[in-house]
């Protein structure tokens, strides 16, 4: 193991360690040894000697091989969250088709520049996933650059390397687009649809249109339904647990999947979101996504009246007002009752 040590007359901080050959080495690491700024580097430097020493062995450079162990950390690291095992392990197979391109096989060979050579190339035809026509867009690839700051990270802990050179970039995402709600007419017409898709889809629609919550939310294990105290459980982003009352127009559909005796709603797919948009293109429903659900169940909160923001937060999940004040689409005409408020109550104008 590399070790920094004092030698007689000298006022710098010596490292000593072995290189690939089994030679022991001794050299000066220019850092001076009565200053706290140049010994943390001397530390810095022992320690990069050290992951040489240890990626010299030949098992050592196999263990440390991308292709060998991310797959199964990943795999172990989210066994419980299975949305983010998946998005996770797919994203790796373009991060890892990037990194082999470079020829680079393990951490140690990453570059803080590979990460914005990486952005490019997945916005790029070279980085779309096989068989698509499409490239993805810059925010796409930006998240897979915060799946290899973790991988990175877990390197860093194994003391694989000493720093990760894909945190901060600086990154900034574009805005997305703005979901808009959906109309009665359209709402109308999406439920006409249902009997003619296929299960999975009629499920995820009612559960979303009636709760407002994410599509791969809609995917829940019915142990996580109580409909004596019509309550729901659903596990939000990052595997946080969110419990929410039951809407009871959802319980006939409870009621039949659990007669049929499933486990699940139903088996989520990433593919589900652009499959749904397929269909809502079908339908004649440019700009509109499965996520507008979520602002169409929010958006009906507020022009309500009955409720308040702090419980609609509650309802959804949201526990960023910030994030909440988004997904509100309330017109001119939602703003009658301001005016009422403002207005003298002789000269109050009265509703038709």
């Amino acid at each position: 193991m590399a070790s920094l040590y004092q030698r007689a007359r000298s006022p710098y901080w010596w490292i000593q360690w072995v290189d690939a050959t089994g030679k022991r080495k001794l050299e000066s690491t220019g850092c001076r040894i009565n200053s706290v700024s140049d010994t943390r580097l001397a530390r810095q430097k022992r320690a990069q000697k050290e992951v040489i020493e240890q990626s010299d062995r030949p098992s050592a450079r196999k263990e440390r091989d991308l292709s060998v162990w991310v797959h199964k950390w990943i795999a172990s690291r989210y066994a419980k969250q299975p949305h983010t095992l998946e998005s996770y392990t797919l994203t790796w197979v373009h991060l890892l088709r990037f990194l082999e391109s470079k020829d680079i096989c393990s951490a140690d060979g990453i570059r803080r520049e590979h990460s914005f050579e990486y952005l490019e190339w997945r916005q790029s035809p070279k980085g779309r996933a096989p068989g698509s026509k499409e490239n993805v867009c810059r925010n796409t690839a930006i998240h897979d650059l915060v799946v290899l700051r973790l991988v990175l990270n877990e390197a860093v802990k194994r003391t694989w390397i000493v720093a990760n050179p894909a945190s901060k970039l600086g990154l900034k995402r574009d805005a997305p687009a703005e979901k808009p709600e959906f109309t009665e007419e359209q709402a109308k017409i999406v439920l006409a649809a249902l009997p003619t898709l296929p299960d999975w889809m009629e499920i995820s629609w009612k559960i979303a249109w009636h709760q407002g919550c994410r599509l791969a939310e809609t995917s829940l294990p019915l142990k996580d339904v109580n409909l004596k105290r019509e309550l729901i459980t659903f596990t939000l982003k990052g595997g946080k647990r969110h419990t929410t009352r039951l809407n009871p127009a959802l319980k006939p559909l409870f009621v039949k999947l659990i007669k049929e005796k499933k486990a699940v709603t139903w088996e989520f797919s990433r593919n589900a979101s652009r499959d749904w948009s397929r269909v809502f293109k079908s339908l004649g429903m440019e700009g509109i996504g499965f996520h507008s659900t979520r602002v169409t169940v929010i958006t009906k909160m507020a022009r309500s009246g009955a409720v308040n923001e702090q419980q609609a937060m509650r309802f959804i999940g949201h526990a960023s007002e910030q994030v909440h004040a988004i997904y509100q689409r309330l017109n001119t005409t939602d703003l009658d009752s301001c005016i009422d408020a403002l207005t003298p109550s002789k000269g109050k104008r009265r509703k038709p």
